[in-house]
């Protein structure tokens, strides 16, 4: 039996908001034991490979390289799609030109720190993306950033690293690109119609 939220002086909506972050906290814990389960099994092939090359037996072939080489050739291709869809940096010097912060026009304000927010975004998609191809080509070592970035794009989730510069949202992250693009076009408008 739960308690209401209204004992507490909490709103009605406040439980709703504390299932929603417990039901994302549990599917989050599921799809990490699920990579880490996809992650031991893997392991433990290439172990099984190593002894089966020392004593002449084993079952992975190779095929099963592979099927990997594929996926992470798959993967690669997704970050760089995902790199050339994204939408160019608006342009904070026009803003400013257009947009000059005045106490009679909080718009411009407005319109100044949305562009300087989406740029930033924009900015952390692209260089987290980037070193995420690094790491998965060795150029660089992977920390603990670019696992859970490869572990987010895996399951098709927005990145906790983006969540940090991000407007909140609970969409895929096909549908989180996409949303992205509108948004930033929308942004753009303002500065092509001040502009003409």
């Amino acid at each position: 039996m739960q308690d209401r939220a209204e004992i507490f002086g909490l709103h009605k909506n406040a439980i709703v908001q504390r299932m929603t972050t417990d039901g994302k906290s549990l599917l989050e814990r599921v799809f990490e034991f699920e990579f880490a389960s996809k992650e031991i099994t893997k392991a433990t092939a290439i172990l099984e490979t190593n002894d089966a090359g020392l004593s002449g037996g084993g079952h992975y072939s190779s095929a099963d390289s592979e099927k990997e080489e594929d996926k992470a050739a798959n993967f690669k291709r997704r970050i760089l799609t995902i790199i050339q869809e994204l939408p160019e940096l608006l342009d904070e010097e026009v803003c400013n030109r257009l947009y000059p912060i005045s106490y009679e026009h909080c718009f411009n304000t407005l319109i100044k720190k949305e562009v300087q927010r989406y740029n930033m975004l924009m900015q952390v998609i692209y260089v987290s993306l980037k070193n995420t191809l690094k790491a998965l080509e060795g150029v660089i070592h992977i920390n603990a950033n670019l696992e859970e970035v490869y572990k987010s794009l895996t399951y098709e989730h927005v990145p906790h690293t983006w969540h940090k510069y991000c407007y909140p949202t609970f969409k895929s992250l096909s549908l989180f690109l996409s949303n992205l693009q509108d948004r930033v076009a929308f942004i753009q408008s303002f500065l092509n119609d001040k502009e003409e």
